[in-house]
């Protein structure tokens, strides 16, 4: 100690002051928290919206550093739809949301010369829609006249344009019109939404069914039905399913033409292709079963494709293999289930042979029906002002 006092400390000087972040960084931002999250259509409030994307038990479907939104991006729940083409339907996509209407005239017509299908299950069958059933002749020319609306069905790419037997579906359904939806020409992207009589179920066994017709009881089939139709409402939540076909070429391509589907409801961000989507809509009017058979199934994920076969096919677009591959998490590649999808009218309505006399050979007495709109004729004027 020499006795001299020791010098006072120097006061800290503040931090310099950050410069206000730039309207380009804060527009990058908020971008980015919209792509995190789901967009609320107007007439809903954004947690009725996410109800689709978040399991029951609150878990999002996988463990991402975004915050926990319904559906993050890059999560196995995500679909494959372009964020331009998704944000086009504000009010979510599905057959209400199609700018071109089916007309409401013509469904009646159509299904007036069919006979009504009484569900073995009136419990499963979803309320307010009115279903028809006929041999399977009847149902696919039915289903053709429905389903190629003009203003519509000239945009979607001819490859797809008829209707397709699912030729070898262990699932006990049959037929699916594709020639009436939205196609989107920049990104190469077709939207394609459930509606009546887009889609046909037997009504019984045929005698070659796959497995033996394991899958075909009326129980699975109208439960298999009802998880494709929905509620047959006309908004986000209600609307029957709806598949999105990512092509990765030109689909009226001279190379054979590839694709892959997500299936989703209403929103068109949000995958159901995986265990906690489907489990979520099979027991959505039984709350306790739902949480618990949706807590242990939310891990599974699919992918499904849609590669064409080139060679000695009647017309281009006539044979494709649609794939099914299963995995956890959306790393995907145990093929199963998978089936021939071949075209047995074409877009005009003539048969593609050989496929419609299989086809027809195949049904033999067994029917087929479908969803043909609304239940009542002042309903079915619905249709039409969407």
């Amino acid at each position: 100690d020499n006795g001299r006092r020791p010098a006072p400390m120097k006061k800290a000087l503040p931090p310099p002051a950050l410069p206000p972040p730039s309207k380009q960084y804060i527009a990058k931002q908020q971008a980015a928290r919209a792509l995190s999250g789901l967009s609320a259509p107007a007439p809903l409030s954004m947690g009725r919206a996410e109800q689709q994307g978040i399991t029951p038990c609150g878990v999002p479907p996988c463990f991402l550093p975004w915050p926990k939104t319904a559906c993050s991006p890059g999560c196995y729940c995500r679909t494959r739809v372009d964020a331009e083409v998704a944000d086009s339907y504000p009010q979510g996509f599905g057959w209400y949301s199609m700018s071109v209407k089916q007309d409401s005239a013509t469904l009646k017509a159509i299904a007036d010369r069919l006979e009504q299908y009484d569900w073995a299950y009136p419990d499963k069958k979803p309320a307010g829609g009115r279903y028809v059933r006929g041999s399977a002749a009847q149902i696919a020319q039915a289903m053709h006249t429905a389903t190629k609306v003009a203003g519509a069905s000239e945009k979607v790419p001819a490859k797809i344009r008829g209707i397709f037997w699912m030729k070898g579906n262990a699932i006990g359904e049959e037929l699916v019109s594709l020639q009436y939806g939205d196609y989107h020409a920049g990104q190469r992207q077709f939207l394609f939404p459930v509606s009546p009589f887009a889609w046909a179920w037997p009504t019984g066994v045929p005698a070659t069914a796959p497995f033996s017709g394991i899958m075909y009881t009326p129980a699975q089939i109208e439960n298999a039905s009802a998880i494709v139709l929905n509620k047959v409402g006309r908004d986000i939540l209600s609307t029957p399913a709806a598949m999105a076909f990512a092509f990765k070429g030109t689909p009226d391509g001279t190379t054979a033409a590839r694709a892959t589907i997500d299936t989703f409801v209403g929103n068109p961000r949000v995958s159901f292709q995986n265990g906690w989507g489907i489990m979520w809509l099979q027991y959505r009017d039984s709350p306790c079963m739902q949480k618990l058979v949706t807590c242990c199934s939310y891990p599974v994920s699919q992918t499904f494709t849609l590669d064409e076969y080139a060679g000695d096919e009647p017309t281009p677009g006539s044979s494709w293999w649609r794939g099914i591959l299963f995995g956890c998490f959306g790393v995907n590649c145990v093929p199963f289930g998978g089936y021939h999808l071949v075209k047995i009218l074409d877009g005009d309505g003539q048969p593609v042979q050989p496929y419609y006399d299989q086809f027809i050979a195949y049904m033999g007495d067994v029917g087929l029906f479908t969803w043909a709109g609304d239940e009542c004729p002042v309903g079915a004027a619905r249709v039409s002002a969407g």
